[in-house]
Order: structure tokens, then C-alpha cells, then sequence
């Protein structure tokens, strides 16, 4: 049940975005506008939506599966604590779980599209994705990985660093104020 009010709220929270990455609708009483205007922003939203979709196309595979290599304990801790598996079941779970994490990408992406165009200009999105096919930035796009690698290195640390912290705080806490 906990897992499936996970799922629902994931969901909510995506169509959420989603809504907000719409053009918001008119107030009430506003004046009509003409449609010239409409098709103009219609043109450029589409637009942004194009360039920002070309620059989540550069993403690197491998570094996006590294994150699902990292959250795989969470994952299978997490569907062991709210699913009742067979062994041949829990045998395919890696698998399992990677085949939904690469289907959940799609929309993913699609998200963060649309967050690009709702955030920033077509002039703003163009001037990244020059950057991205420069010289410069396909050498940052190779050092994608290593740099994914790094980060979830330095990640785990401030983990450990949070959890010990924690740890000792409440092991040399006065028994009243835990």
C-alpha cells in the first residue's frame, strides 16, 4: 500500500509540473487578446521546448545509469519492505527495476524539457546548446560520467557525515530530549 502511495504522488507531482510548464490561462475579466499574440507564444513555446528537448538529448546514458546503479539499494529495500516476493521474484528484481527505470526516463526527460522552456529563453536555450556542440562543451559533455561518478562519491560522504553526526549527537544526548 505504502509503495503504491508513492507511485500516486510521483505521478501528481510530475502532472503538476507538467501544468505549471503550461502557458497559465487568463485571468478572469482580462481583456481577449488577439490571436496573433497566441500563435506568436504558441510558436515560441514550442520552440524553446524543441531546443531544450535537444539539450536533454546530450544527456549521457552512462552517467544516468550510474544514479540507478547508486539508488538500486533503496530500490530493492524498498520493494522488499512493501512487496511480497517469490525468490525467483526477488532473483529478478535488479532487472526488473532497471527495465522501469529506463522506462520511467522517457517522461523524465520529457519533464525536464519542459522545464528548460518554461525556465529560460529560446536565445538563453540556444546559447547552452551552442556551448554543448562547441569544442569546450563536448569535452564537458566526455567528463560527464567521471564527473556523475564524483558526485555521488562526495554524496555518500556528507551521508555518512550526516549519519555519524546524528549519531554521536544522540548517543551523547540527555535521555529526556531524545
Amino acid at each position: 500500500m505504502r509503495l503504491i502511495s508513492l507511485a500516486v504522488a510521483a505521478a501528481l507531482a510530475l502532472s503538476a509540473s507538467r501544468a505549471r510548464a503550461e502557458d497559465p490561462p487568463a485571468p478572469p475579466g482580462a481583456p481577449a487578446q488577439s490571436t496573433a499574440p497566441a500563435v506568436a507564444a504558441s510558436d515560441d513555446a514550442a520552440l524553446r521546448l524543441d531546443l531544450a528537448r535537444q539539450i536533454v538529448a546530450l544527456r549521457s546514458p552512462a552517467s544516468e545509469m550510474q544514479l540507478f546503479r547508486a539508488k538500486l539499494p533503496w530500490y530493492t529495500g524498498m520493494m522488499r519492505a512493501n512487496v511480497r516476493m517469490t525468490d525467483a521474484q526477488r532473483d529478478a528484481l535488479p532487472r526488473i527495476l532497471e527495465e522501469q527505470y529506463r522506462a520511467a526516463l522517457v517522461p523524465e526527460h520529457e519533464n525536464v524539457a519542459a522545464n528548460y522552456a518554461r525556465l529560460f529563453t529560446a536565445a538563453q536555450l540556444r546559447e547552452v546548446l551552442a556551448f554543448n556542440n562547441s569544442e569546450t562543451g563536448r569535452a564537458w559533455l566526455s567528463h560527464q560520467d567521471e564527473l556523475t561518478q564524483a558526485s555521488l562519491n562526495l554524496q555518500r560522504v556528507v551521508d555518512l557525515a550526516v549519519l555519524a553526526g546524528a549519531t554521536q549527537a544522540l548517543q551523547g544526548a540527555d535521555p529526556s530530549q531524545q
